[in-house]
């Protein structure tokens, strides 16, 4: 017999059985479709097409529930309920502290640590709901790899990747998550063959390691990879134990895909746009300078091709979208601490890239991220400021204006201008630090 035209409260106490599995749409995609379709089929049998769920933390607790609500409460509850988190993970500064940062009060909190330094040349993502850490320049994490479960708060080590890359960057697209190129971590035996690559002024400082200790890494030009390695979820662990019995290699969870780059490229930046993935600017193989050069790569029909070049070559920049367009954010020159305080964005009708902004304090290696209609630039350093900057400022695209740490309250009425005067809770500052938004709100449509 059909269901039709149930209560609200009935069709939310139905709902509520649903939330005892709701931790499972953190861990795996299949999962996560098998609700989806569960729930879709109960809406359709209630004729309630209009409600849609919400995967909500629990105030107090680790755990989350799953609420459902009419598209008429969707502003009011995404305004007043949700609590946008961004992770602030690792840096030169506290190489394995993480916080979660609120945005809307404007204040630090302690989060579960890494399991491994992550000082500088690693990479971090989003994807099915965990954080990926990958490599780093500490002996201890190269090409190592752990994510980040928010539900449990935990970090949990994954299969290393087949090489020591580090300088590489990653993508997620079409539900695969890639990492793309990177610089080979080589070991040298001498920590003077380390010392004396600074005395090549005109490379970028990030192209030398120094590690603290008789042995060391050298990850100089000649050594960048042109690979793309793609995760294979079904090999995931999701405990110590799990990995410790695996019999799982580094190449079945990473296996490298049949496509590669054009030439060898690090320091580089990669998102998923217009159905491709952007390698944008970095090094290539087949220079010592930052590059302006754009890749296009699409690692699941196997093409690359070359894409609309930057405007000014960049090296360790930072891609976002927001609102539909891709804007290209900092990055560095050839020399250390030598940042190009700009912003670039992408325009589709004429294919090619335009000049945005520029900082009002140039910054480079900060932590950036994009909310909503705002790109925010956190800490960092230059050339005037070479110890680790504790200023922040953020851009607003519609409005085209920038606030920062010392201005007074005017820009939109932003809660960040006036709450947020220093890291509360990050006394030590944010350099080479990755910021990734949590979505803790899943919207099944």
């Amino acid at each position: 017999m059909k269901l039709c035209h149930l209560p609200d409260s009935v069709i939310l106490y139905i709902l509520d059985y649903i939330q005892d599995i709701s931790k499972l749409l953190v861990l795996n995609r299949k999962y996560y479709e098998l609700i989806q379709s569960v729930v879709d089929r109960f809406l359709g049998m209630v004729q309630r097409r209009d409600l849609f769920l919400i995967k909500v933390p629990v105030a107090a607790s680790t755990d989350c529930e799953i609420v459902a609500i009419s598209n008429s409460q969707k502003v009011q509850f995404f305004n007043n309920y949700i609590q946008p988190k961004v992770l602030f993970i690792g840096g030169t500064q506290e190489h394995r502290k993480c916080d979660l940062f609120d945005v809307r009060s404007g204040v630090f909190k302690k989060s579960r640590s890494l399991n491994f330094k992550r000082d500088d040349e690693f990479d971090a993502i989003l994807h099915l709901g965990l954080v990926f850490a990958i490599s780093g320049s500490q002996q201890s994490s190269l090409g190592r790899v752990e994510c980040y479960n928010s539900v449990q708060n935990i970090w949990i080590e994954q299969l290393s990747l087949p090489r020591a890359l580090v300088s590489m960057s990653s993508a997620t697209f079409r539900g695969n998550l890639y990492v793309i190129g990177g610089n080979d971590a080589v070991p040298v035996c001498d920590m003077g063959v380390i010392r004396c690559l600074y005395s090549f002024v005109s490379l970028p400082h990030s192209y030398c390691l120094s590690l603290h200790s008789t042995g060391g890494y050298d990850i100089r030009g000649n050594n960048r990879s042109s690979d793309v390695y793609r995760l294979t979820e079904d090999v995931l662990v999701y405990s110590e134990d799990e990995l410790s019995s695996t019999n799982a290699h580094s190449s079945d969870m990473w296996p490298k895909c049949a496509v590669a780059l054009r030439t060898g490229r690090s320091h580089h930046s990669c998102i998923a746009f217009n159905d491709k993935i952007w390698v944008v600017a970095g090094v290539t193989m087949d220079s010592v300078y930052a590059s302006n050069q754009v890749e296009l790569l699409d690692p699941v029909v196997g093409t690359s091709e070359v894409g609309p070049s930057l405007n000014k070559p960049r090296f360790s920049p930072h891609l976002l979208i927001l609102d539909g367009i891709l804007y290209c954010i900092g990055g560095d020159m050839n020399g250390p601490i030598r940042s190009i305080g700009s912003i670039e964005k992408f325009n589709p009708f004429t294919n090619s890239w335009q000049y945005v902004t520029s900082f009002p304090t140039k910054r480079t290696k900060g932590a950036i991220f994009g909310y909503g209609s705002r790109i925010y630039l956190f800490g960092g350093s230059n050339a005037a400021c070479p110890e680790t900057m504790t200023t922040w400022d953020f851009y607003c695209t519609r409005t085209h204006r920038w606030a920062s740490t010392a201005q007074t309250p005017s820009i939109d009425g932003h809660h960040l201008v006036d709450k947020l005067s220093s890291f509360q809770g990050r006394d030590k500052g944010i350099n080479c630090t990755k910021a990734i938004v949590m979505d803790y709100a899943e919207v099944n449509r």
